[in-house]
């Protein structure tokens, strides 16, 4: 049996291209996000800080546990008491949200470049926000920390003199 060549093969393309996903599309910035003195600063701006009831947010160095990039944010942190509620498609979350873990603050689209902020003794349990380069905004956020640990470290095991 004769292997039959594609249209490709002979030079011809297809009337009807492939539409492009949405994970070929490149990450976008829905916030601002640094490290400013002994605050992780967020910074919304345009129509989804009016969407959010807030343009800026303040979280103290000292409240932050950890920071990551987390495109299951979605799953890992819950927004609503009720569990009964049918599964939402997830298109874009903006504002404060409250759920089991408690208050969250969210700033995200699709989630596939969220940062998970965690914090203790702070308003938001979590701060959910999406970047274009979320791996260089948590390893900043990861980079603040350090020294504070550093510090509490050594005088946890420091000599006395």
């Amino acid at each position: 049996m004769a292997l039959r060549r594609s249209d490709r093969d002979l030079g011809f393309e297809p009337a009807i291209q492939p539409i492009p996903s949405r994970s070929a599309k490149p990450l976008r910035d829905w916030a601002r996000v640094g490290v400013a003195g002994d605050s992780v600063e967020v910074t919304l701006s345009g129509w989804r800080a009016i969407l959010a009831f807030r343009r800026r947010l303040s979280v103290p160095l000292a409240a932050v546990t950890a920071a990551r990039h987390a495109p299951e944010a979605y799953s890992l942190v819950s927004t609503t008491l009720r569990v009964r509620l049918r599964p939402r498609s997830h298109v874009y979350r903006l504002g404060v949200f409250r759920g089991r873990d408690g208050w969250s603050f969210w700033a995200c689209g699709l989630g596939r470049g969220a940062v998970l902020i965690e914090t203790t003794g702070y308003r938001f349990r979590f701060v959910v926000v999406e970047v274009a380069d979320p791996a260089g905004v948590a390893a900043s956020i990861e980079a603040a920390l350090r020294p504070r640990e550093a510090g509490a470290g050594e005088e946890a095991t420091g000599d006395g003199s």
